[in-house]
């Protein structure tokens, strides 16, 4: 896929340019995802009432995700065609095309089209932010925490200012008004050093080879970012009265989570050591999946906050794990997690509702629990006998 080619050597453009570079291209997805992040509590609450199933809106919900799994492999090749800029300028345009067109009711159909050119625009965009990051030769762990709280950022205005926007100006202007907004993320964009690619094209099929950390991965997305995420509605929604006082609490709940995704990792980035990551990464996890068994005995609010701060964690540092693994390939090495986190969530989303119908909060939760237990064993006995365990 991408390897570096002989004869390169990274000094020459080490300094500021990709660290500018990593941090602007974050701030870029941050602002290219406003509308996304606001669907996911408006959908379930008003997708019926717009003529939408249970399945249908998990399938809007998740195929962005779908289409992100080969979308991450195919992004990373193209970097030498674009470049990293051009990449990420493109796919900000298209994000600010699809953010518009949320608020247009145009039907299901032009819906899940936008949400696939969305999918697209994601992957494109992380994938610049991610070359921009490689690029960084000094403090790149700190960078890598940095950076994913910038992408967060939008998640919190969305979440701050999308409920009351969406109540007093409805779902038409409220969309409209935060396509307007990630404009400026497309501002941003045309300013992104120009940082030369120091990798080669070469043939590399796509690889989903099920090792322990790959499924740990898959496994964390499907739950915590995925089903848990669909069915906020349904853990909030005893006694919450309307459904517009239903849409603001669980924006509250998505604000505290986005808060935490991107002010934690902005913390360990800057107060932790290198090489304390693996074992925090550890530690988010296995606390992350423990509190599954608190969900389910009824301990909703903290439980959520719990998960949220420990997957907050394990999602900024994912990245960083597979490179410390692999640094000799390090941009495919991602790539190929990012598909199978992508793949989790995807599925989770997909499925989420119709597995809380079909078990119930109790079951549905302990079985959750129980899964991601044993994948995490698996991936820390495999990582004990083997490194890398990738």
């Amino acid at each position: 896929m991408l390897l570096a080619p002989k004869g390169y050597h990274p000094s020459g453009h080490a300094g500021k340019g990709p660290s500018r570079g990593a941090l602007a291209s974050s701030g870029v997805l941050s602002l290219s995802g406003l509308g996304d992040a606001l669907l996911y509590p408006i959908l379930p609450v008003f997708g019926p009432s717009m003529g939408f199933s249970d399945l249908g809106i998990g399938l809007l919900l998740s195929i962005n995700r779908w289409i992100r799994i080969p979308g991450n492999t195919y992004m990373a090749q193209g970097l030498n065609h674009t470049g990293i800029k051009n990449m990420a300028l493109i796919a900000s345009v298209l994000a600010v095309l699809t953010t518009f067109s949320y608020g247009m009711e145009l039907g299901f159909l032009p819906f899940l089209m936008a949400r696939i050119v969305w999918g697209l625009s994601y992957s494109g965009l992380k994938t610049a932010s991610l070359a921009y990051t490689l690029e960084v030769k000094k403090y790149r762990g700190r960078i890598f925490g940095i950076s994913h709280g910038i992408k967060s950022m939008g998640g919190i205005i969305a979440m701050g200012t999308g409920p009351f926007i969406m109540q007093s100006m409805g779902m038409d202007r409220g969309f409209f008004l935060l396509g307007s907004l990630s404009c400026l993320g497309t501002l941003l964009a045309l300013g992104l050093p120009k940082v030369p690619l120091p990798y080669q094209r070469v043939h590399l099929k796509m690889s989903f080879v099920p090792s322990p950390f790959n499924l740990v991965v898959f496994g964390s997305s499907m739950a915590m970012d995925g089903i848990l995420i669909v069915n906020l509605a349904h853990l909030l929604g005893a006694g919450t009265g309307s459904p517009q006082r239903l849409v603001g609490i669980m924006g509250f709940y998505l604000l505290i989570r986005n808060t935490l995704v991107a002010a934690l990792p902005i913390i360990v980035g800057w107060l932790g050591r290198t090489r304390s990551i693996p074992r925090l990464f550890n530690s988010c996890l296995l606390v992350g999946i423990l509190m599954w068994g608190a969900l389910a005995c009824g301990h909703t609010g903290p439980s959520l906050i719990a998960i949220f701060g420990c997957q907050a964690i394990v999602w900024a540092y994912t990245p960083y794990i597979a490179h410390h693994r692999y640094k000799k390939s390090p941009l495919p090495t991602i790539a190929q997690v990012g598909s199978w986190s992508d793949l989790g969530r995807a599925l989770g989303a997909l499925s989420g509702l119709w597995l809380w119908q079909l078990l119930g909060k109790e079951i549905l939760c302990t079985f959750l629990m129980c899964t991601m237990l044993l994948l995490y064993l698996n991936y820390i006995q495999y990582e004990k006998r083997n490194r890398p365990p990738l």
